[in-house]
């Protein structure tokens, strides 16, 4: 075995068999999984609103109308909230904000999860063991206690939230990359790769990383849904996103605090039946890609 890709197959391919693209593969993957596939539609849906509303709604999120409590309407879908604000464009900004932390959050538990556990899993010996138990003082700590309580002493604001989500959420990704990485290490053709004198380096961004891709893909996937929820938490506690900025969190907590959601249940279930169908959205597709990328969860 000289290659990643013959190391990491369970079966030789026919002679003359098309080789199949991981991207393809996954995507094939998400069209045998109805839930997945229309986790795809609802997120495309929600990016477009999230980018283009203004063709949308001619409203804005931080100007209130004098139209307050109103119900739905050709000039207000969804009505408005007892401030005057339109509800679908406050929908389609905390939209906006979901995806910009999940994804900004993501990127950055990727990267400093990723270099932890690459490092100590490839190294190995006092790397690993200090880097480890850094990630183990890490765990022993609940992931929305500690993001509350940097948020608390850092001030509520978005960067603050990209702060405290992205400390809280990259030790769960280092393990899972150090455990892939202390797997490959050993494999044959890294060994034959330190044979023909390639450096660690190369070896690193030649062998390891690209064998690392797959389950990271799949990891990222379920962890924005994660980050979604925990956005919407700190929001709905009010340490999250501030008004007249709106979060689905706060959208929630807002209506609720001020007792207009109980009389109108609508503000409360549109925020919250965004949330729900994001975060199974998200999870879905993970579910797919991991069937597509990852052969072994097949059993």
């Amino acid at each position: 075995m000289t290659t990643p890709a013959i190391a990491n197959a369970q079966e030789l391919p026919r002679p003359g068999a098309p080789v199949i693209h991981p991207a393809q593969a996954a995507w094939r993957s998400i069209r045998r999984h109805p839930l997945a596939l229309a986790g795809v539609v609802w997120l495309t849906f929600l990016a477009l609103m999230a980018l283009f509303y203004p063709l949308v709604s001619h409203y804005t999120y931080y100007r209130p109308t004098e139209d307050y409590s109103a119900g739905s309407s050709a000039q207000h879908w969804l009505g408005t909230d007892d401030s005057g604000y339109d509800t679908l464009t406050r929908l389609c900004v905390g939209a906006r904000i979901s995806l910009y932390v999940g994804i900004g959050v993501e990127v950055i538990v990727v990267f400093v999860g990723g270099l932890v556990g690459l490092i100590a899993g490839y190294y190995g010996r006092w790397t690993d063991t200090w880097l480890m138990r850094f990630t183990d003082i890490m765990f022993a700590f609940p992931d929305i206690l500690l993001a509350m309580l940097i948020m608390a002493v850092s001030g509520p604001s978005l960067g603050n939230i990209f702060l405290a989500l992205g400390v809280t959420g990259w030790p769960g990704l280092a393990r899972l990359v150090r455990a892939q990485a202390i797997s490959l290490r050993g494999r044959e053709f890294i060994e034959a790769s330190r044979a023909i004198g390639l450096t660690d380096r190369q070896i690193i961004l030649r062998h390891i990383l690209p064998n690392l891709l797959s389950a990271v893909v799949v990891a990222s996937a379920i962890d924005i849904a994660g980050v979604i929820i925990a956005e919407s938490t700190l929001s709905f506690l009010g340490i999250g996103v501030q008004s007249p900025m709106p979060s689905w969190g706060s959208m929630i907590s807002g209506a609720w605090s001020s007792g207009y959601g109980r009389s109108h249940p609508a503000l409360i279930i549109y925020p919250a039946l965004c949330l729900s169908l994001t975060v199974l959205s998200l999870n879905f597709i993970g579910d797919a890609l991991r069937d597509a990328l990852d052969p072994r969860s097949k059993g």
